[in-house]
């Protein structure tokens, strides 16, 4: 429940982009033992966030449905400041200065 909650909480961007490139580009011998086991673990998370409905947990539909819109919203609006940041650092390189 912990790696699921961190990967909930650490937002991260591109993750399933991440995630594919280490399955398709990793040499065999790099991901093994101890690596092979947290990269499995990962997959396993993110593929539980992917699948999770209210039935699975133990709370009240309602809860679920409100909480769930109000994490939508909450990313959404982090996404949206994220890419304002990344335009204005971008902004401030071409332009030599801090954006306006």
């Amino acid at each position: 429940p912990i790696l699921i909650y961190m990967v909930l909480k650490a937002q991260v961007p591109h993750l399933h982009l991440n995630i594919r490139y280490i399955e398709i580009a990793r040499h065999p011998r790099k991901l093994s033992g101890e690596a092979a086991y947290y990269f499995t673990n990962l997959k396993s998370a993110v593929a539980f966030i992917e699948r999770i409905d209210p039935a699975m947990l133990t709370i009240d539909r309602k809860e679920y449905e409100t909480q769930l819109s109000q994490a939508r919203k909450e990313w959404e609006t982090n996404a949206r400041n994220q890419k304002l940041k990344t335009r204005d650092e971008a902004m401030a390189k071409e332009g030599g200065g801090e954006p306006s």
